[in-house]
């Protein structure tokens, strides 16, 4: 009268022997049933449309925050702010416009963990060990644009006059670490403080 079957369409997830179940059923709803097995195979090679490069397709797009979060002293667990883009583009530059009021720049570890959940550092803890192999950079506060293509590294920037240190420079670690990432979602910056007796302001 009528039968069933437990499966009646594959995709790649069933490649390879799926045993299903079909069952016939008479009009006086006796039934029996029998389990064919259907091998899926996947013999198309995937297809993939190269779109041609225009300087035109790059968009650049900025975003930003200004938390006003106090940072505190001696903590390594720091601080985060998060800027949340809606943007649906991939990474293909990144530069990262960091303020940071804190006197002792030499205690600040600051992070970046992007919407993949890759991170980098972009500052870890500036002069340390060249500068004071105790407690790095004593200058005071950091206003910087890091960038990978800038010409000198936030590392070697400590002038030992108190600050503060204000320009353009390559982050602890590379930002073309997120190439090719999209950028919608969350992106966390987490600031911390290392060391005893100094505070400030991201």
């Amino acid at each position: 009268d009528h039968w069933t079957l437990s499966q009646s369409s594959f995709d790649c997830d069933d490649i390879g022997d799926n045993v299903i179940t079909l069952t016939a059923f008479d009009k006086l709803g006796n039934a029996t049933a029998c389990f064919p097995t259907v091998t899926v195979e996947d013999n198309d090679n995937p297809v993939v449309a190269c779109v041609p490069f225009s300087p035109g397709s790059q968009v650049v797009t900025n975003y930003s925050s200004t938390p006003l979060m106090a940072i505190p002293d001696n903590d390594p667990t720091g601080i985060s702010d998060i800027i949340n883009v809606p943007d649906a583009y991939n990474v293909f530059e990144l530069e990262v416009n960091l303020t940071i009021a804190h006197t002792w720049v030499g205690d600040i570890i600051a992070t970046l963990q992007s919407p993949s959940g890759t991170t980098i550092n972009l500052v870890n803890r500036i002069g340390l060990p060249a500068v004071n192999a105790t407690f790095g950079c004593g200058d005071d506060d950091l206003d910087v644009n890091l960038f990978d293509g800038a010409g000198s590294a936030l590392e070697d920037a400590c002038t030992g006059s108190g600050g503060p240190i204000v320009g353009t420079f390559t982050a602890t670690d590379l930002l073309s670490t997120f190439i090719g990432e999209p950028v919608n979602g969350n992106w966390t910056l987490t600031v911390s403080d290392n060391a005893g007796a100094d505070i400030g302001t991201l």
